[in-house]
């Protein structure tokens, strides 16, 4: 019997559990499968079952939903605390020590990257997709406005964690004695609950509360079914694309940290974060919108992407090209642009450009008429000429001169916008939009030559440093000494280097110089004395766009392991290196663009499309040991054009694997299978109804297949 595909029917006064051409009462069906009944009533219909390692199975007439045990015993995988030396060592090396020791092992591995710091702990909040509330919790147990009694009294803390499941449920415990599960959810009136199951150190059993916001006791028979509806609702609206791949931790930290991000918004209506975060000042801060679409594109998930775009689009930017927000950094601008260009060109560039065009054009033409300024106001052999000056950072929007600095991220983003949209208007086939698009394509080659030249006077280096702007030449010597040699490394150096328009020697040079000056702790980011990873995303793209494959893996585990607290999957801002009886903590709230990092990555690691060529690396960022045991890997679905798109998946076997491949779009894209050390010794299959042999390539690691070939599947082996 599988309580998880499990009903139950009422007869009399017995619950009994329905399981194909089985039929047992719960006791009986509890022994079976190794689990105990923690309900079975007759009067709401249904039982609850807990399992040995603390997941439950709740069942009623209509099936089961599972709730998975709860992540609380993976702090134990941590490093327990500093000494003294171990941590004076780190803050003051000059390279990445931790990282130098995980990288010597090759690929690295999220248990040896979790083993190198000690843990993140950090308070959580209650989240339902249906209400606006987002109510802190506290380690102790309290959950802000709506319970306010400590778990324990004792000065052991209590352990906290999430549940493994699509809804958002707490566990805490303190020993084998007290613990408490709470999760929240819509009310008859469309009111926040919060439900709570408690027993503490003096009690037997559990008690059960509705606390809405006043706590009153109920029935375990309540509490358990309105636990059923939320698991319900979460499974129904919350499901995500079919990933697969071989490291189910890894996944799931993704697809919960997806989801987490998802959560951290209202509906379409953007949030930078939760508790201090929220407030609505953040709401407009482009980043937020800005990582959650490029992470639902990874995903394969096209719709939802699209429509926030969208709702950002028509609320938050003005007729005249401006974005309602305090601080809108020229990056930015650049940003929105390129995802905008992406979207269009992947429902479809004709229907788009009709429809939304009148509100991204006054984007670029008003950054473009910035631009012919300041080629007006300096020569050509001026580093700032034919350059946009203007915020770098939200957080410099009160200082003196900073709207009219210079700094190359701005520049070099918006010169890949003005690229994409030339391409995307090109795209539409349409007399008038080629025109413009050509227009806008021969602007971009004479802005990336402006930039390519001040970066020149200003002294930039294949071997050394790489300025931020015209007007700050002097290398830094360390990162993070002050505040904005912090905003360098933790933002300006990475937004160009993600651009892909910076030199390629120069982008390796950025990454170098960050890396060997205090940059990096374990491949994350520094910033002063703590680690600040909401903009890191522009690290790992141009890892990946390097093929520095290792350092990419490392930061995705470590960011994973270290900048979330494991046991909810919380991502916050900023945290903190040095600890507090033994135990990192969150120096800032929790963030979008933080949980949307893994999510991202993971989606990239498996399949990213060139942007500037028409070429899908598959498989192009995992580990080499993903193609050691046999099973399925199957990625993210590209979309290309017209909401159609290119699904592929992998299954490995014993002595190599097959590539099962089809594009429905219109478009064709050539494809790049990669086999990170594993050589291929032949490669064949049936495409389009004929036997064909791919290309290989010269290491023999990477497999070619030409974007004339629409379906098929193909079988190679390996050294």
């Amino acid at each position: 019997m599988e309580l998880s595909r499990c009903s139950i029917v009422v007869e009399g006064e017995d619950v009994l559990i329905l399981s194909g051409d089985q039929c047992l009462n719960a006791e009986q069906a509890a022994r079976e499968t190794g689990a105990r009944v923690l309900l079975a009533d007759v009067g709401v219909g249904m039982a609850v079952f807990e399992q040995a390692d603390g997941a439950m199975v709740l069942v009623d007439a209509a099936g089961a939903a599972a709730l998975g045990p709860s992540r609380i015993d993976v702090y134990g995988e941590y490093r327990t605390d500093w000494s003294a030396t171990e941590l004076d060592a780190v803050m003051s090396a000059g390279h990445d020590p931790l990282a130098d020791a995980v990288l010597a092992a090759g690929d690295p591995e999220l248990g040896s990257v979790r083993l190198q710091m000690p843990s993140l702990k950090a308070h959580a909040f209650l989240a339902d997709a249906r209400l606006a509330e987002r109510p802190r919790v506290h380690r102790d147990g309290r959950i802000d406005g709506y319970w306010e009694i400590p778990l324990s009294r004792s000065t052991r803390e209590p352990d906290m964690a999430a549940y493994r499941s699509e809804a958002v449920v707490l566990a805490h415990r303190v020993g084998e004695e007290s613990a408490q599960l709470s999760f929240l959810c819509p009310g008859p009136h469309g009111e926040a609950v919060v439900w709570l199951r408690r027993r503490t150190a003096a009690d037997r059993e559990y008690s059960f509360l509705r606390c809405g916001p006043a706590p009153a006791e109920v029935s375990g028979g309540e509490f358990y079914a309105a636990l059923l509806g939320v698991l319900r609702d979460a499974r129904s609206t919350g499901r995500l694309p079919g990933l697969s791949a071989p490291e189910a931790e890894l996944l799931e930290g993704a697809r919960t940290s997806l989801r987490l991000g998802i959560l951290t918004s209202r509906g379409m209506r953007p949030r930078y974060g939760m508790g201090e975060y929220d407030e609505a000042c953040h709401n407009s801060f482009p980043p937020t919108v800005i990582s959650a679409v490029q992470a639902l594109l990874a995903w394969g998930e096209l719709r939802e992407a699209t429509q926030r775009l969208l709702y950002y689009l028509y609320r938050y930017v003005r007729g005249d090209g401006t974005l309602d927000y305090y601080g809108p950094s020229v990056a930015e601008h650049g940003q929105l642009l390129c995802l905008a260009a992406e979207i269009a060109r992947r429902t479809g560039a004709v229907d788009f450009v009709r429809d939304h065009l009148p509100i991204v054009r006054p984007i670029w033409s008003r950054l473009l008429a910035v631009r012919e300024k300041t080629r007006g106001l300096y020569p050509s052999s001026n580093p700032h000429h034919g350059l946009i000056p203007g915020l770098p950072e939200a957080d410099y929007h009160h200082r003196e001169g900073q709207w009219e600095q210079f700094y190359y991220a701005g520049d070099l983003w918006v010169c890949r916008a003005m690229r994409e949209w030339g391409r995307t208007l090109c795209a539409t086939g349409l007399a008038g939009c080629v025109a413009e698009g050509d227009a806008l394509l021969t602007e971009a080659d004479a802005y990336r030559e402006d930039i390519v030249r001040s970066l020149a006077f200003a002294g930039a280096t294949e071997d050394g440093f790489v300025p931020p702007g015209p007007d700050q030449q002097q290398p830094l010597a360390e990162m993070t000494p002050e505040t904005h040699a912090s905003y360098c490394n933790y933002r300006y150096l990475p937004e160009m280097a993600s651009s892909g328009e910076l030199p390629g020697e120069l982008m390796s040079a950025l990454l170098n110089w960050r890396r060997g000056h205090r940059g990096e702790l374990l491949g994350t980011t520094r910033f002063k004395d703590h680690l600040d990873d909401w903009p890191v995303i522009h690290v790992a793209r141009a890892l990946l766009e390097t093929d520095q494959i290792e350092r990419y893996l490392l930061l995705m585990y470590a960011h994973l392991a270290h900048h979330h607290d494991p046991g909810t999957l919380l991502s916050f801002e900023q945290v903190s290196i040095a600890t507090t009886n033994g135990v990192r903590a969150p120096t800032a709230g929790q963030v979008a663009p933080c949980q949307f990092t893994v999510p991202t990555m993971l989606a990239w690691a498996m399949a990213y499309e060139d942007r500037d060529d028409t070429r899908i690396w598959l498989m192009r960022g995992v580990p080499a040991r993903w193609w050691d045991e046999p099973g399925v890997m199957r990625g993210p679905v590209v979309h290309i054009a017209d909401g159609q798109g290119l699904h592929w998946g992998v299954e490995t076997t014993p002595s190599g694997a097959i590539l099962s491949f089809v594009n429905t779009a219109r478009e064709g894209r050539n494809l790049v299978l990669r086999t990170r050390g594993h050589r291929i010794t032949a490669a064949a299959g049936r495409v389009d109804g004929m036997e064909q042999e791919p290309q290989l390539s010269a290491n023999r690691e990477r497999l070619l297949i030409p974007g004339s070939w629409r379906k098929g599947a193909i079988t190679f082996s390996f050294e």
